[in-house]
């Protein structure tokens, strides 16, 4: 079984971690692949590699037809600042590149499709004093939430109307070695652990998230690995991923710090002041739904990813 994984950034490449893993073999399809990139997440496992466009529907059928794709991953997108400052663009790549995956699907008959959402869709003013259900109410503050929402919103009417066998994950914010840095917890660890790792020495000078839900990428890879060998037609297509819990950047400093015992980790005064209230989340996602139908949990602890991340930074270099 082949699986078209489109993007080759921090979700793709850890996402084909776990479908490698599990027997499928991988065909990573992204615009701009830097191969050393993905090498340096994968390991030595082997992969092959497509520089294409998702909103080439042509292209990606012949690609499908190429290496004989029984599934999709589609992590694919114009990421939250990519698509504030070209919205018109984000529009074709976030909903009609997400389209194209779906009628590809649809046009060959595939086994299952899963589409990459986001935290992003969701009114996060909602304030109820309870973990956000699958069901917590829409209404995304960004333009790429509005995106991501609308290609959800597709993809699940593909597969009432036209017998995609799509499930859709939505991840909170995730962090680890990447090309790109989409979230401001994303940055946040970044600035914490990449130069302690290099240098011996980090200072966060930039504001952050001082209330924030967290993923290490190795736990979304093994999400999206899980929701794509789920049984056809499942009764659940939605789930929320994350660690499933809230951390202050307080205690991230705090454990970066005992993770990197011989860095020198700080956040200036300035930093801290102009973060006291930026508090993103009010409650953190319930896993309940992932728990009992895909079986996730989170197996990174906090300090261990932070350490895992280090290492992967020391790597790259």
């Amino acid at each position: 079984m082949t699986v078209l994984v489109t993007g080759a950034g921090l979700i793709a490449t850890h996402a084909a971690i776990s479908l490698i893993d599990r027997g499928e073999d991988v065909v990573l399809y992204d615009l701009a692949p830097d191969p050393s990139y993905i090498d340096l997440v994968l390991e030595g496992r082997k992969y092959a590699l497509v520089k294409g466009d998702i909103l080439d529907l042509a292209n990606l059928m012949a690609v499908a037809k190429k290496y004989k794709i029984t599934g999709i991953v589609h992590t694919a997108a114009f990421l939250p600042r990519q698509a504030a400052a070209n919205p018109s663009l984000a529009t074709q790549v976030n909903v009609v590149g997400a389209v194209n995956l779906f009628e590809l699907h649809r046009l060959l008959k595939l086994k299952r499709t899963v589409f990459v959402s986001t935290v992003g869709i969701y009114d996060q003013d909602i304030i109820d004093g309870r973990p956000w259900t699958e069901d917590h109410r829409w209404g995304p503050h960004s333009y790429y939430g509005c995106t991501k929402l609308s290609a959800e919103m597709m993809g699940l009417h593909y597969a009432k109307d036209y017998g995609v066998d799509l499930v859709s994950v939505r991840f909170s914010p995730i962090f680890g070695i990447g090309q790109y840095y989409g979230s401001g917890g994303a940055v946040f660890v970044r600035d914490l652990v990449e130069p302690a790792a290099l240098t011996g020495k980090a200072v966060v000078r930039d504001p952050f998230p001082n209330t924030y839900q967290y993923l290490y990428a190795p736990d979304a890879g093994e999400a999206v690995a899980l929701a794509y060998k789920l049984k056809r037609n499942p009764k659940s297509r939605v789930f929320h991923i994350s660690e499933g819990r809230l951390r202050t950047a307080e205690e991230m400093l705090k454990i970066a710090k005992s993770a990197l015992p011989n860095a020198d980790i700080s956040i200036t005064e300035k930093a801290w002041k102009a973060s006291k209230n930026n508090n993103v989340f009010s409650e953190p996602f319930s896993l309940r739904t992932a728990k009992r139908v895909l079986g996730f949990k989170p197996a990174w602890t906090m300090k261990k990813a932070i350490q895992h991340y280090a290492e992967k930074a020391r790597e790259r270099g």
